[in-house]
């Protein structure tokens, strides 16, 4: 059974993006893949002065990857950019795994599908920065890419579920990765 990773950077309990993260999570298990998570906030700041020994839960995002034939970033958007925990995360992810070392073999071409909800920005800019970040660390941004829109008021009222459309728009992005990841 292949695995997917799911990264969701939200801290908050009511995420949105939790909400899609579960949507994207539950119909990749009826394709039949293992879909695991991690949860970003147990990550210590990236830091050279505790890289070696690596911390434990670096060594558990470090080995989830590995296991993964591709990891999937839901990500809202927070002043144009994706989530601080996010970008430590994939910080850890790039770092040598031995001192003198270069970047990980294990994240080389490591496909990654992007999926982002915030305001009328669709994530754009929090889902740009991501792809930035990924080829820079060598792995590989994958097209198509989903941008989902909210309107102030889910916000304001702190309501927010998954619309027709937007369900229409992930599941061909879920199409795209299982086509993709039958031939892998």
């Amino acid at each position: 059974m292949k695995k997917v990773l799911i990264l969701e950077p939200s801290l908050r309990k009511e995420s949105f993006n939790k909400k899609l993260a579960l949507y994207i999570s539950e119909k990749l298990r009826d394709l039949d893949y293992k879909v695991t998570d991690f949860h970003m906030e147990s990550l210590p700041y990236m830091n050279q002065d505790i890289e070696f020994p690596v911390p434990l839960q670096v060594q558990e995002i470090r080995d989830k990857v590995d296991e993964a034939v591709a990891v999937w970033i839901v990500t809202p958007e927070y002043n144009g950019d994706m989530p601080a925990v996010l970008k430590n995360a994939l910080d850890w992810i790039s770092r040598p795994t031995e001192m003198g070392g270069g970047r990980p073999a294990f994240i080389k071409d490591k496909p990654v599908f992007i999926t982002g909800l915030a305001g009328r920005s669709e994530a754009m800019f929090s889902r740009e920065r991501v792809v930035f970040l990924t080829k820079r660390i060598t792995m590989k941004p994958m097209e198509p890419q989903v941008g989902i829109g909210l309107e102030a008021s889910a916000f304001s009222e702190n309501n927010y579920s998954i619309r027709e459309e937007d369900k229409a728009k992930l599941d061909e992005q879920i199409e795209a990765f299982h086509n993709f990841a039958k031939e892998i």
